[in-house]
């Protein structure tokens, strides 16, 4: 029985990784020279063609998410199936650990799944009664118990400057956590509405403004940097806002390349960032102004990417869609 992802759970993939649904064209390419724009955030030295190296999918599973786990440099792979989870790691080998399992209720799902900079597996448990839902962090445990965290006023919102247009631009549960980032003991949430509210986790307290926004598995959360990508005034452009979360304004922001057609994938490997568009892939770090484009290669017809992660070493994992709906797992270095 050939590994499948349900497309309507594509937005689930978080965790270091940053998600925007990509509709690549046939034969899409990043091509390897490009015009600089001024003010964008493009270098273009050290442009290489690299190609990736495909790792199997764990078999007779419906993968759902993906977590890196810093500590153990290993990715993890989420399944679900009625009202169970299971979790694989990727060994050294490339192969497939026995799973860990968590069980859940029939009326409650677990989403979002990130490890803290300690190796500690969270997630949001959302439980729906009839037309009601709640929701809450989790801690996932080894020998498969679930404990909640208790954060104040979760499910308390901010209004964002995107509440007015919420209607007109059909987004529906605005109050629904679309999002988990660690930096530290510090936790950032976001929600659908575009609010992010900032947490100390050994506290539950809120910390700093309200004033930040952010977008569903799209931002990074690194020290006091908090970025998530915007909308540019340049049709041709995706702006990149970077926050000072002890304040709540915006630090600078940062013009990238990338055609109207398509979108960007933004991870990081703690201070290190890379950037996936439809002109290339770009590193730098959470506090560089410019970021150079390392690889340019061709990726397969008619596929949709699903997960950017960042790791140890320079690797990168991509997970992807082909045109039948198969899922795929590649992975590639980066050169430094």
């Amino acid at each position: 029985m050939k590994p499948y992802i349900k497309p309507k759970l594509i937005f689930l993939f978080f965790t270091g990784a940053i998600i925007i649904l990509a509709a690549f064209e046939h034969d899409t390419a990043f091509p390897t020279s490009l015009t600089p724009v001024t003010g964008s955030v493009v270098s273009q030295d050290h442009i290489e063609d690299r190609p990736g190296r495909e790792i199997p999918l764990p078999p007779n599973e419906t993968i759902e998410a993906f977590a890196y786990n810093a500590v153990k440099n290993s990715l993890c792979a989420i399944s679900h199936a009625h009202s169970t989870y299971r979790l694989y790691s990727l060994g050294q080998n490339g192969s497939w650990n026995t799973p860990q399992q968590w069980n859940v209720s029939p009326d409650e799902e677990l989403l979002h799944f990130v490890y803290d900079p300690d190796g500690k597996l969270y997630a949001c448990r959302k439980t729906t009664r009839g037309k009601k839902s709640r929701q809450s962090l989790v801690r996932l445990h080894k020998n498969g118990r679930i404990t909640s965290i208790i954060l104040n006023d979760l499910e308390k919102v901010p209004k964002t400057s995107y509440d007015k247009n919420r209607k007109a631009n059909g987004i529906r549960n605005p109050h629904d956590i679309t999002d988990i980032r660690f930096s530290g003991t510090a936790l950032a949430i976001t929600y659908r509405s575009h609010a992010v509210k900032f947490y100390n986790i050994a506290e539950g307290q809120a910390l700093g403004p309200d004033s930040v926004t952010g977008a569903a598995g799209q931002n990074i959360f690194y020290d006091l940097h908090y970025l998530s990508p915007g909308t540019s005034t340049n049709s041709d452009m995706l702006q990149l806002n970077y926050y000072d979360i002890r304040t709540g304004e915006t630090e600078y922001t940062a013009d990238i390349p990338s055609s109207s057609r398509h979108t960007i994938w933004l991870a990081n490997y703690r201070n290190n960032v890379c950037l996936l568009t439809s002109n290339g892939l770009y590193t730098g770090t959470c506090t560089d102004k410019t970021f150079t484009r390392k690889l340019s290669f061709i990726l397969p017809s008619g596929i949709r990417i699903l997960s950017l992660q960042a790791a140890r070493d320079d690797v990168i994992y991509i997970a992807w869609m082909d045109e039948e709906d198969a899922p795929h797992l590649t992975s590639l270095t980066a050169p430094v």
